[in-house]
């Protein structure tokens, strides 16, 4: 978040919070914090969480936010309605989670919250304790799909988001999973080209330990090819440990509107809103609609730029993870 902490001050009583939304969870404070704008849950409709926090400071540059200590945030949901997420979509990067995300909003009568800080944070370790983690992120989905107009929710998490799916199963146990996936050498080739947040956690030791499962030392030394392959291992074999008959693995190469009407009857959608809206969809760039670029397949593509260090560290570190997915996913979906 581009805003300070520092001229915020914080606010502790509930009745204060009326009207307002927490959109993000500050840990690299002395006491973590929660932040709120005042809005109302429609007004996030962007491909990410963080476009329509974006647009709301732009277009309303007095719009008030305050900051609150993070026990606020579970009293703020207390007398809410217990609300549990319709799905959770899970990838390993650039395969086409996003373009699900928007399918699912545009056609379906749910509130999509995709890649939100708060839930980016609170999914993954962190100085705040694992209960008090549980407890803030069903306040934090409560809080948005009780004021939504829509139907119910789906939380779509960031790429290491997938090593948690533990964890999240443990927040909320029985909720349907879709795990996105894509071939090795395409995901690796576009994160070495424009890289996600995780690739730059490689020039810190700790974090590239964290994201590899690797020593420090040895995270340290790696290449940006054998870093980036190593994460998505992990990334695979998370997936891998937590397959079972509520949870779907989706290929890149296999989206389409069919695929997007299983995963609505996998999260009990029921039928779409936009008979259309799917295929719109899948006409325009999913990150971001307004940019006026049209959808392209660039499968063929990212294979020609892949070099053979490329190639050969996701043969090494990826592709038996990957190829192990995709055959766990099938065998649980044979009759």
């Amino acid at each position: 978040m581009p805003r300070g902490t520092s001229n915020l001050s914080v606010r502790r009583e509930r009745k204060e919070l009326f009207g307002f939304l927490p959109i993000e969870v500050i840990t690299d404070l002395e006491d973590p914090a929660v932040r709120w704008i005042r809005a109302e849950a429609s007004e996030f409709t962007e491909p990410f969480f963080e476009q329509s926090v974006v647009k709301l400071r732009a277009e309303h540059l007095m719009r008030e936010e305050v900051c609150t200590t993070l026990e606020c945030l579970g009293t703020e949901a207390e007398l809410l309605p217990r609300v549990t997420p319709k799905g959770m979509i899970f990838h390993i990067s650039r395969c086409g989670s996003t373009l699900i995300s928007n399918a699912l909003r545009q056609s379906y009568d749910v509130c999509t919250l995709s890649e939100a800080q708060p839930c980016n944070v609170l999914l993954l370790p962190s100085v705040i304790a694992s209960e008090g983690r549980r407890r803030l992120l069903r306040a934090w989905v409560r809080l948005f799909a009780t004021r939504s107009t829509r139907s119910g929710a789906v939380v779509k998490a960031n790429s290491s988001g997938v090593l948690s799916i533990r964890f999240a199963r443990r927040v909320w146990p029985g909720v349907p999973l879709v795990i996105c996936v894509r071939d090795p050498v395409e995901v690796m080739m576009s994160n070495l080209v424009q890289p996600s947040g995780w690739m730059k956690f490689m020039h810190s030791p700790g974090l590239a330990a964290m994201m590899t499962g690797q020593a420090p030392e040895t995270a340290a030394s790696m290449t940006r090819e054998e870093y980036c392959a190593r994460v998505l291992g992990r990334f695979c074999e998370s997936a891998i440990g937590n397959l079972d008959g509520r949870c779907l693995v989706v290929d890149y190469e296999e989206l389409n509107s069919e695929k997007i009407a299983q995963i609505a009857l996998l999260f009990g959608l029921g039928r779409p809103k936009d008979i259309g809206g799917v295929e719109q969809v899948f006409a325009v760039y999913s990150k971001d609609p307004l940019a006026k670029m049209s959808f392209h397949g660039d499968t063929d593509e990212k294979r020609r730029m892949a070099t053979p260090a490329m190639r050969e560290a996701a043969a090494r570190w990826v592709a038996p993870h990957y190829a192990r997915l995709r055959d766990e996913a099938s065998r649980l979906r044979s009759p």
